[in-house]
Order: structure tokens, then C-alpha cells, then sequence
């Protein structure tokens, strides 16, 4: 399982570009991805196993364009809080997903 972000802060107004690295690795692990349908069930099953909050974290986080700070706001938790549960939880399924195919 692979996650990827891109974290952007707002361009100076003296500058004219932005510069980002790496991004030609991703695209191309991006383009080769193919997620099976027993990976995708088995997905469903951990995701219909977290509490109810964790899914709303998830779902806040990721089902949408919001910020890691909007998600905070809207939860009415800190912008760390919702970073440090985030990855936790990512960590969690990342864990459980290579137990479960043989990954780790």
C-alpha cells in the first residue's frame, strides 16, 4: 500500500514558479496501480470495522478536498490531532493489509 501528499504553502509574491521533486516516481507507480477485487473488499471489510469516528476522520480527510486544518475545524480537534490520528490509523490498515497479503 503506498500513500503519496503534496503539501503547499502559499507562493511568495516576489515568486513566480513552484518547484516540486519526485512527483515523476509517483506518477509513474500511479499509472501501473491496479487494485484487485479481493483487495478492494478486503479494504471495505477494515474500513466497516473502525468506529464510527474513525470513519468520519477518514471520510473528512479523504473523501473530499478539505484540508487537514478544515477537517480539524470541523471535528473541533487541532490541526495536530487530526494528523496524529490520521496517521495512526493509516498505519493501523498499512500494518493489517501486509499481515493479510504477505507484504510485511
Amino acid at each position: 500500500m503506498a500513500t503519496f501528499e503534496l503539501y503547499t504553502r502559499r507562493l511568495h509574491p516576489q515568486r513566480g514558479y513552484w518547484l516540486a521533486c519526485g512527483l515523476e516516481l509517483a506518477l509513474e507507480y500511479l499509472e501501473g496501480l491496479h487494485v484487485s477485487q479481493e483487495q478492494l473488499g478486503w479494504l471495505r471489510a477494515q474500513l466497516a470495522d473502525l468506529s464510527a469516528n474513525e470513519r468520519l476522520l477518514l471520510q473528512q480527510r479523504f473523501g473530499g478536498e478539505s484540508s487537514l486544518g478544515e477537517v480539524a475545524t470541523a471535528l473541533g480537534l487541532s490541526a495536530d490531532a487530526v494528523h496524529g490520528r490520521v496517521r495512526r490509523l493509516l498505519l493501523r490498515l498499512r500494518r493489517a493489509a501486509g499481515e493479510w497479503f504477505g507484504d510485511g
